[in-house]
Parts: C-alpha cells; structure tokens; sequence
C-alpha cells in the first residue's frame, strides 16, 4: 500500500537522522511530533485487530484468532493481544469520540485505556454521559494519572462497596503498609480514615521534638506505619470500642491481658496512668485495662524493648516507650 510506504520512508528519514546533528529545539520537537504519532498509530492498530476480528481476515494469514496474529507476526504478549482487541471493541462501540480523540492526536492510548476500564466498572452510559468532559477538561488539561484518579473516584462514589469481615481481615493478613520515597513524601497502600490521619498528624509534630530519637528513625513512618498494620485501625470507626481495643498494644510495647465476654471492651487508662506521656522519661508503667465489672493488670516481665529490630536491649527503649504513650494518649483520645 503506498500510504504504508509512505509512512515507513517517513520513520527511515527520521531515524536516518542522527540526534547529535539536530539542535534543540528539533529535539524537542521530534519528541513531541514522534509521540503524538505513535498514539495516533496505537489507534489504528486497536482498529484494525477489531477489523481483523469482524472480517476473519486473521484466518487468512493461518492464524485462529486476531490475539494470535499479534502474538506471532507483531511479537505481543498475550495479554497486550488480548488487551489491544478489548480496548480496540469498547471505543468503536461505547466511546466513539475518545476513539476520534486518539486518532486526531488530542489524547494519549493510556488516556484511552483508562476510559476503557471506566466503561467496565461504571457502564458505558456513564462514561459516554461524561466523554467530553473528561476528555477535554481533565485529560487533555491535566495528563492520565489525573483522569484515572477521576475516574476511580467517580467509582467509588457511584458504587460503594462495603467490605465483609471476610475481605477486611484478608486485607489485614496481607499487611497494609506505608513506604517512603526518596526525597518524593510517602506511598501509602491500605485504608485510613481522615480522623484517623489527623490523630497521626498530632503524634508525628510530638515525636519530631523528642531528643532521644533514633536519628535514622522517620517519625512519619513510625506511627503510621504501626497504625496502619493495626487490625482495630483498619476496621474500627473513629471512637470506637473496635477501635479502642488494643491500642495499649498498638507499638507492641505495653501488654494488656483482658478476658471479657464481649469481643471489644474499652481500654481507658488507669488513674495512676502518666496524663502527660512526655513528661517522664520512664516507660515502666503497669499496662491496665479497665471494665467496669473487672480489672487486669499485667506487670511487665522483663524490661526488652519490644519493638522489632530496636537495638536498645536488653534495656528499655526511652523512644519507643515514649511513643506508646504517647500514641496511647492521642489515639484513645480521637
């Protein structure tokens, strides 16, 4: 076909020209040009697997399917075959101007792909109701990480979906964490609730000011890296006697022993309890559970800071104890 010998001398002609004979801005430029095409390219390779898929034109070539004549003559994986097809059949029949977007130019193929996966969880009506929208105000403005943001919050506001106690303690077991990026803040994997967030925020200013800090400990990471792996943090609500249960063991410092026929009782803090868990530099409190028809105290056995990996033992940890009290205090009192 003489538009694909056209197209293949063109691509000769700009790889022919090496990159240490162009100035700046024809650097610049080729990047921008170069990209744009291959976007409009990917739209016309979703086309014609759809094409290829309506008129047979696969069996042709002695291939059983389209995902197999990509697989063996374009060298895709099976799942970029099979994803091309599934996004190549949502635009032609769902999404007629994200398609035409793509194909002028005007949005990138994972701009697209991400529409694609908004017609699964919201239905196309939904997203062919905001097409235009999105495409113009959101994608092209902003880029696709923003319009899949938009994208998964119009999800869960349209169809919220409430975990099982099943589901909820999978998500414990697997451990719902906090990591820090370089020089990037923080990336956080699992739920938090905001109130939950403002209670971190108070103990993170505290720990900050404390002298006796392990100097490569991030207070950030501390607390809430201990609050999110917390069970009652994930499943508790703000206040909560499910949340309020085992929070004297929340930094795996202080142990309570609670025997008691309802599964969550209140945990308050003892009379004799340090109000101000700055105030003193020693963290050898008895931890006490109060109900109203009993009371357990457990003296601790040994004084081995019981925080994973700290190197202050067999002493005790003055900045690990601190933080138990402290997170106690703040938390209980959210």
């Amino acid at each position: 076909m003489r538009e694909l010998d056209q197209l293949v001398g063109a691509v000769d002609a700009v790889v022919a020209t090496a990159t240490s004979e162009k100035a700046q801005h024809e650097i610049a430029e080729t990047l921008r040009v170069v990209s744009c095409q291959m976007n409009r390219l990917q739209a016309v390779i979703a086309e014609h697997t759809l094409a290829m898929e309506r008129t047979g034109a696969h069996k042709a070539t002695g291939h059983g399917s389209p995902a197999e004549f990509l697989k063996r003559e374009c060298h895709y994986s099976g799942a970029q075959a099979r994803s091309v097809l599934r996004s190549g059949t949502v635009l032609a029949e769902s999404l007629p101007r994200t398609a035409e977007a793509l194909k002028a130019g005007t949005i990138t193929w994972p701009h697209a792909t991400s529409l694609v996966r908004g017609v699964a969880a919201l239905g196309p009506e939904e997203v062919s109701a905001n097409e235009d929208k999105w495409i113009n105000k959101v994608a092209v403005q902003s880029g696709p990480e923003r319009l899949q943001r938009v994208l998964r919050a119009r999800v869960h506001e349209k169809v919220p979906q409430a975990q099982s106690p099943v589901d909820q303690e999978g998500d414990a077991a697997k451990g719902i964490s906090l990591r820090k990026l370089a020089k990037r803040g923080y990336e956080v994997h699992g739920f938090l609730p905001l109130d939950d967030g403002a209670v971190i925020e108070q103990a993170v200013s505290k720990l900050r000011s404390l002298e006796n800090a392990p100097k490569d400990s991030d207070p950030i990471v501390a607390i809430a890296d201990w609050w999110l792996r917390n069970p009652s943090g994930l499943q508790g609500q703000p206040g909560s006697d499910s949340r309020d249960h085992g929070l004297v063991e929340l930094f795996g410092s202080a142990q309570t022993s609670v025997t008691a026929p309802t599964p969550f009782p209140t945990v308050r803090p003892s009379c004799d309890f340090d109000a101000d868990p700055l105030a003193s530099s020693s963290a050898k409190s008895l931890a006490i559970a109060k109900r109203d028809d009993d009371v357990t105290q457990t003296p601790r056995t040994d004084d081995r800071c019981r925080q994973p990996g700290c190197s202050a033992v067999p002493h005790w940890c003055d900045y690990h104890g601190t933080m138990d009290r402290l997170a106690y205090k703040l938390l209980t009192a959210a």
